[in-house]
């Protein structure tokens, strides 16, 4: 594997980038240019920066959900990084999207949520997205 890779803008992959006689191609042998002739977004980034706009790509904000949807979610797999506590609990998917990338449910006071992101997410880091993305907001509307 090259230390640059192709990475179609918003994709959830990537393309080995070789470099041959000074200019770097696919697998195929395709440049840039070449894959960017379909009105294709490809940029020539490195590995750890198209592994972050993958990981950005992949995840979705947060989303209130149905006590069912919740339960249905927490029987399919064992829970990883389960927490439970007074007033809040919060489980990650065991499959992941892409990555490290997963996706999370909780319940706060009561209502339930998910939203996408890291699977390194603490409890706490989660309820507070939440807090910020759903739970301020519709308290400021009122």
């Amino acid at each position: 594997m090259s230390e640059l890779v192709f990475y179609p803008k918003g994709a959830f992959h990537y393309e080995d980038a070789y470099l041959n006689d000074g200019v770097y191609t696919n697998g195929w042998g395709q440049t840039l240019e070449a894959l960017n002739a379909h009105s294709s977004e490809y940029v020539l980034i490195p590995l750890d920066e198209a592994r972050e706009c993958i990981g950005a790509a992949a995840r979705q904000p947060v989303r209130e959900i149905t006590q069912a949807e919740f339960t249905e979610k927490l029987y399919v797999l064992p829970p990883m990084g389960w927490h439970a506590g007074v007033h809040s609990q919060s489980f990650k998917f065991r499959e992941m999207t892409c990555l490290d990338i997963t996706d999370i449910y909780a319940e706060v006071d009561g209502r339930f949520f998910t939203l996408t992101d890291k699977s390194s997410l603490s409890h706490e880091q989660i309820v507070s997205r939440i807090t910020e993305e759903v739970l301020k907001p519709e308290a400021r509307a009122q």
